[in-house]
């Protein structure tokens, strides 16, 4: 069921992640947010995979080849991210919340890339 939900609204995912990439970069670069290094790497990573979701994949194999690393890794400064903010003590704060919607949109981004890829080749091979 959530499979089906997941393939079928990829694009809805994607665009949320896309405008979320594009919002809080012009809010840092307009110079509106403090510029946090882990936000950085979470908002490219972000970025990068939403973009992924939205290609369809030519090559599936390559495909998730190059968006696996690029999703570990977003993941890892997300969860880091948020065990810093915990280990200091602060953590029912705006920017916990934030570390831990994108920590949640880089898993689905992911799980939907794998789905589709699955998918792409499952399709190829018939």
């Amino acid at each position: 069921m959530i499979n089906h939900i997941l393939v079928r609204y990829y694009w809805l995912f994607a665009f949320i992640g896309l405008i979320a990439c594009i919002y809080t970069w012009y809010l840092e670069l307009s110079g509106q947010i403090y510029s946090c290094p882990y936000c950085q790497v979470q908002r490219a990573m972000l970025g990068i995979l939403s973009l992924l979701v939205l290609i369809k994949p030519i090559y599936p194999r390559l495909f998730l080849y190059i968006s696996l690393p690029v999703a570990i890794f977003g993941i890892d400064i997300a969860g880091d991210q948020i065990f810093f903010i915990y280990k200091n003590g602060n953590f029912p704060n705006l920017n916990s919340m934030l570390a831990i919607g994108a920590f949640t949109l880089l898993v689905l981004l992911e799980i939907i890339l794998v789905l589709r890829t699955k998918q792409a080749l499952k399709n190829n091979l018939h």
